[in-house]
């Protein structure tokens, strides 16, 4: 299924219905260690603004690092 562009058409989707709600940010969180969704969410405009890490039981100390981003609609 790569490829086909589907979680751009999402994104994009998101975008566009938070701009339609009148929101002037968006904000996300994606895993620090998978630089190509980063790189995704940076193509579609969003910058890092922050750190976090996921505290739910069972995640493994190493996958639970988290990138913040955000994107202006204005």
């Amino acid at each position: 299924m790569a490829g086909r562009r589907i979680g751009s058409l999402l994104v994009e989707r998101v975008i566009n219905a938070a701009r339609e709600e009148g929101r002037q940010w968006l904000w996300l969180r994606a895993m620090a260690d998978n630089p190509k969704v980063i790189a995704r969410y940076r193509a579609h405009g969003f910058e890092t603004c922050g750190h976090s890490a996921i505290t739910t039981a069972g995640v493994r100390p190493e996958r639970a690092a988290m990138v913040v981003m955000r994107r202006a609609l204005l």
